[in-house]
């Protein structure tokens, strides 16, 4: 996990401070320009006309400012539900789609073999392949023991009931973990696949206060992986 609940909460602060001090200097200008305006009716002197058109062309600008921002917010946030990126492993043989603003990799390091993330909000998906021969265990107690690791991994972990279901063809069985980590209230989204050749773990996080918005989103990833032919 690579960010903290203290992080995130000063990344916060720190925006609305921000939009503290962007509203107080909009108004202050505000009510400067509606001062300079009327002064340059009343008095009609080149200083007030030129003030007033100044204050209403930096007025205009940050109107334009902000609506751009707005509109590239919008588009971040319709960006982070819709799976317009495939990821393959480098092998070939798993891919999954993710939003298209989340950073993929494809060739991490040791048994995962694919993974995903945003940034902001916080949300993390790793895929985990493993042979039937090495794990020679059936997929309901491979899900039991990883889950239950996750799970003492945490403090205060708590783990749902299994609950079955199918990913396309696929057997799957799925688990909701929730705890502390590194200062961070987190839930984790696992769900157990079984494929012709390997038991596969899907593996989602987002800190708590996010689940609501996140859960969507990494149920359609976790429906979304396959086994590709070899």
């Amino acid at each position: 996990m690579d960010q903290s609940q203290a992080f995130q909460d000063g990344y916060f602060v720190g925006r609305m401070i921000g939009a503290i001090l962007l509203v107080l200097l909009v108004g202050g200008g505000g009510v400067f320009f509606v001062v300079a305006l009327v002064k340059s009716f009343t008095r009609k002197t080149t200083g007030w006309i030129v003030t007033a058109s100044i204050l209403g062309f930096l007025g205009l600008a940050l109107l334009g400012t902000m609506l751009l921002g707005f509109a590239v917010g919008i588009t971040k946030a319709i960006k982070q539900s819709d799976l317009d990126q495939v990821l393959t492993s480098k092998d070939g043989r798993y891919s999954i789609s993710v939003p298209g603003a989340w950073n993929g990799n494809t060739a991490p390091d040791g048994v995962t073999c694919l993974e995903a993330r945003s940034r902001f909000p916080a949300r993390h998906v790793m895929v985990i392949a493993l042979g039937k021969d090495l794990v020679q265990r059936p997929l309901a107690d491979y899900a039991a023991i990883s889950t239950e690791r996750i799970t003492s991994g945490t403090k205060n972990g708590v783990r749902s009931d299994p609950e079955s279901l199918a990913l396309g063809s696929y057997p799957a069985i799925r688990y909701r973990v929730s705890g502390n980590l590194e200062d961070s209230e987190v839930v984790y989204h696992l769900t157990f696949v079984e494929t012709p050749g390997a038991l596969c773990q899907i593996s989602c996080w987002s800190l708590q206060s996010d689940e609501g918005i996140a859960k969507p989103i990494f149920e359609k990833v976790a429906a979304s992986f396959v086994e590709n032919p070899k």
